[in-house]
């Protein structure tokens, strides 16, 4: 079995440590993740229909911080190339009513490491 994980046109480029730490912080820091959003920004969560829009994105995350105590996002893995970022991740969600819930995602975002803004690429399963 051959596994290609870029097209050979299309070759992923190196990205410098400050490039690294740079993109690390983008996804890790949520009011500058948040700040960071295209206007026409698409957010899906598990197999619901996407939200679309910053209003709308920005409306989906006050809401689900009312309903949180607290949520813990983990960082499991980073992969920061000159096309974009992908982030394999672990979230906890503590609810006010004393459940939690923790699930593991991955994040593809569309942002080259000289960009503030960005987009979050929409699974395509």
């Amino acid at each position: 079995m051959q596994l290609k994980l870029m097209h050979p046109d299309f070759p992923a480029a190196a990205v410098t440590q400050e490039e690294y730490e740079a993109a690390k912080e983008w996804v890790i820091k949520t009011e500058v993740l948040e700040e960071a959003f295209i206007d026409d920004v698409s957010v899906t969560f598990g197999n619901n229909e996407p939200i679309k829009g910053k209003d709308a994105v920005k409306k989906l995350f006050k809401w689900q911080f009312s309903a949180l105590k607290s949520f813990d996002h983990s960082v499991e893995f980073i992969l920061v190339l000159k096309e974009g970022i992908i982030v394999q991740s672990k979230t906890t969600y503590n609810y006010t009513d004393g459940e939690s819930t923790t699930v593991k995602a991955v994040g593809m975002y569309a942002k080259t490491p000289d960009s503030t803004k960005g987009y979050r690429v929409p699974p395509v399963w």
